[in-house]
């Protein structure tokens, strides 16, 4: 989740490098990121205000370009907002350490198949996240 929630940013980033992402969320949104970063530039984190958003304001803010939906075949804000959703309930289940519901399996294919067009697409210079470049381990020597 972490290395969607990474790609997310990247491709904001791509999207709107003049930060005018801000437009797509509502005013609450981009106040409570403000808030979140000035309380962690208070304690010496020079964080900047795409960092501090909430996983899914991140998604939805993406998810507003009908080309970034095309990409991840969602067929509509509506769809993109349910897949948001869902893994928000996925992420929040596993970061509280509740036991897989037979219902978060098909959330999982989902996030593996969304994981893999994300890496696809935004995988930023200099980082191997693809496992064809993942480096080899090295040979047991015992």
């Amino acid at each position: 989740l972490t290395v969607v929630e990474h790609a997310l940013e990247s491709a904001l980033r791509q999207r709107y490098p003049d930060g005018s992402w801000t437009a797509l969320l509502s005013e609450s949104r981009v106040a409570r990121a403000r808030a979140l970063q000035a309380e962690r530039r208070r304690r010496g984190d020079p964080a900047d205000l795409l960092s501090c958003l909430q996983f899914g304001d991140k998604g939805w803010a993406l998810f507003k370009d009908p080309e970034a939906r095309e990409r991840f075949g969602l067929t509509s804000r509506t769809a993109a907002r349910e897949a948001i959703k869902d893994l928000e309930k996925l992420r929040n289940a596993l970061a509280h350490s509740q036991p897989i519901a037979r219902t978060h399996w098909e959330n999982i294919h989902r996030f593996a198949h969304a994981l893999d067009i994300i890496l696809d697409l935004y995988n930023p210079p200099g980082i191997g996240y693809r496992t064809s470049s993942w480096p080899q381990a090295a040979p047991d020597r015992r």
